[in-house]
């Protein structure tokens, strides 16, 4: 007997997931086994503000002295304007290390600084990394933070690959 059941799992709201199961005697499931594909579908919002965008310029940073990079974030805002937001950047590399990359009060175009306008805002900011330990050269991720200044709660984070050389 073959019975095909769907459900929607939507565990914290973060990620739905599309679970198809099909019971039968297949030799390949066994005796009234079950075979299950799993989909995942696209995230949700956690919240009405999300990051929409990053780049890092550039993609590769030569470790022998101080350098400069910058970053382009978009961030959107599905809802009424936002107050005293601020973003934070850390370069991260496989095994925990980690080191401050930049950070400041949204710098939106025709918005005061920290506002949040509806709509969407793109901004670009320049970094300074120090290369001292704990990183060291090879891969690396650009990881931004978007957080209210005055509560440190977080509201979003992304993410873009370069490479420490």
């Amino acid at each position: 007997m073959l019975r095909r059941i769907s459900f929607r799992v939507v565990p914290f709201s973060l990620v739905s997931v599309l679970v198809l199961g099909a019971c039968s005697g297949d030799p390949a499931t066994g005796p009234g086994g079950a075979e299950y594909v799993v989909a995942a579908a696209r995230p949700q919002p956690r919240s009405n503000v999300s990051l929409t965008g990053l780049t890092v310029s550039p993609a590769t940073l030569v470790m022998n002295s101080e350098n400069q990079g910058s970053f382009t974030v978009t961030i959107t805002n599905r809802k009424k304007e936002q107050t005293d937001l601020g973003v934070q950047g850390y370069i991260q590399q496989a095994g925990g290390a980690s080191q401050g990359a930049g950070g400041t009060v949204l710098q939106c175009p025709g918005a005061a600084l920290g506002v949040l306008p509806r709509g969407t805002c793109q901004f670009t900011f320049q970094f300074t990394i120090t290369p001292t330990a704990p990183l060291v050269t090879g891969p690396a991720t650009y990881h931004l933070e978007l957080s209210n200044d005055l509560t440190f709660v977080l509201i979003d984070s992304i993410d873009f690959g370069m490479v420490l050389q």
